[in-house]
């Protein structure tokens, strides 16, 4: 993997992609946690791609960071709507794609999910 993404990073263009679907759903192996499911497009070469991408987030660290109750952080400016807003269909990401098949992508989430997503404490 650490090849494909030297690559995807060397020889990518940068891309903006358009989220046309967007999915939370209960993690039925943490009670915490949400599964978020999104289906997103670009285009390059002309060509329009197609991927979704899925994970597991812990929701409820999200709603505690967002109260200062989080004890290993300062406030969160974002609640949990925020960031199920910033992943809601007709919202941007930047994504960096190999021009040619397989079209190896690294996406690069806008301010609110990135803000959210380096909280080390919301991946456990």
């Amino acid at each position: 993997m650490n090849e494909e993404y030297n690559l995807v990073m060397k020889e990518g263009a940068e891309v903006f992609a358009t989220i046309t679907s967007s999915q939370f759903s209960p993690d039925p192996d943490d009670s915490e946690h949400e599964i978020v499911q999104f289906n997103f497009e670009y285009s390059i070469n002309g060509k329009l791609i197609r991927r979704s991408h899925s994970f597991s987030i812990n929701t409820m660290h999200i709603i505690y960071a967002h109260e200062g109750q989080l004890f290993d952080i300062p406030k969160l400016k974002y609640s949990l709507e925020d960031f199920k807003a910033a992943i809601a269909p007709g919202e941007k990401i930047k994504v960096r794609s190999i021009k040619e098949e397989p079209y190896w992508l690294v996406i690069e989430y806008n301010d609110v999910l990135n803000t959210v997503m380096n909280i080390e404490s919301v991946w456990t």
